[in-house]
């Protein structure tokens, strides 16, 4: 799922970035649409190396608005573009003094999506409160160096299948930013909402039989999630965090991670760099059943001629010996505990960490590989079940 939404997202965020392109100063405003249109080009190449062109470019005077008709987008080496839009509607642009502009909104319609792993369609695509650097001062670096917003929405995403019976469709996605003066993300949160799988339309595949033996022929998801980021003391927390699967489960967690620096912040490029310098602050993560886990019990007891009762049993027995290596006769009890209590009736299950202090990772990796009992008091670790 996460290289698929990676594949749906880019491509429309980029164009929707692509839209509101710096607009160079212009003599007259019977000039600005074209110069919008030429200055987009020239922006994005920079930005992605892909090619972007329009057919036509207007202004309307009456909502002061500049309209681009017919977009494409062109990967590098590729003879038809990946992504169309039948319009964009950047409103009430207005010149800064750096090159760049604001504008109350930019609007996508009609967007259509044709790479070869990716094909659908998005009905439209829209940032409020935007503000985009010139050209000339891109560097490589998260979207908010050169691009920020105040709101995004995306609506109706229908991929694969056919128009009429897509394999997946997403309602909505709506995210809220807010970037500080240093351009660095300081808030934020993202909706996604209605999200529908057509498992048995999907291509056959282990996943999909997998899938289907847990009696899915479609799945239905959310998501909501907020976060914050405190610059002056380096700290990246997840406020809340929650994947909801209707006849599947709900996941639920919350963070405090330390020693993230600005530079991470504003260039994500590599989570490894930031290795050496996070910290475990606070982790809170709830497992809520919705039917997965005797779905699970049941097809796995199947392929092994037992009862999902058995099965459950077996695996709370052998628990123990796999927790051996932690040294610690309390832990290992409370797991086991909890994992036979959440096997026999499934709840919900809960892992917490609350450190005394701050934990760095490199902390962490070191007390797994020298001294594994110590572990559990070194984060503060808690696991229960049906609580």
């Amino acid at each position: 799922m996460t290289n698929f939404f990676r594949s749906l997202i880019v491509p429309v965020l980029t164009l929707a970035v692509a839209l509101t392109a710096p607009l160079a100063p212009a003599a007259a405003t019977s000039d600005l649409a074209d110069t919008v249109g030429q200055t987009l080009i020239q922006t994005m190449s920079k930005v992605s190396g892909d090619t972007f062109a329009y057919e036509t470019a207007r202004f309307e005077e009456a909502d002061n608005t500049v309209v681009l008709e017919n977009l494409t987008l062109t990967r590098e080496k590729a003879k038809q573009p990946s992504v169309t839009i039948e319009s964009a509607r950047i409103l009430a642009p207005v010149m800064m003094e750096n090159g760049g502009f604001t504008a109350d909104s930019v609007t996508t319609l009609g967007i259509a999506l044709h790479g070869r792993s990716v094909k659908g369609t998005v009905a439209s695509a829209q940032a409020s409160n935007v503000t985009v650097q010139p050209a000339d001062q891109i560097v490589e670096g998260a979207i908010s160096q050169w691009f920020r917003y105040e709101t995004s929405s995306v609506r109706n995403i229908r991929i694969g299948g056919t128009p009429e019976a897509p394999l997946v469709t997403v309602a909505a996605i709506d995210t809220v930013a807010d970037i500080n003066d240093d351009n660095i993300p300081v808030a934020g949160e993202v909706t996604v909402s209605n999200v529908s799988i057509q498992v048995s339309d999907l291509q056959e595949s282990r996943i999909q039989r997998d899938i289907k033996q847990l009696g899915y022929d479609e799945m239905q998801f959310s998501l909501t999630a907020k976060g914050s980021y405190a610059p002056e003391e380096d700290t990246l927390t997840v406020e809340s965090f929650e994947l909801t699967g209707d006849n599947v489960a709900t996941l639920t967690f919350s963070a405090s991670i330390g020693g993230i620096p600005e530079s991470f912040m504003a260039s994500p490029l590599d989570p490894r760099t930031i290795i050496a310098t996070a910290s475990i602050g606070s982790l809170d993560l709830r497992f809520v059943d919705d039917s997965l886990t005797g779905r699970v019990l049941t097809a796995q007891a199947q392929k092994m001629g037992t009862e999902p009762e058995a099965l459950a049993a077996q695996l709370s027995g052998a628990l123990p010996f796999f927790l051996a290596v932690l040294e610690n006769d309390a832990f290992q009890t409370q797991v086991a505990d909890a994992v036979s209590s959440f096997l026999n009736g499934p709840e919900n299950f809960n892992i917490t960490m609350e450190p005394e202090k701050p934990t760095p990772f490199i902390q962490v990796f070191a007390a797994l590989t020298s001294a594994p009992g110590t572990i559990v008091e070194l984060l503060g670790l808690s696991i229960s079940a049906n609580d």
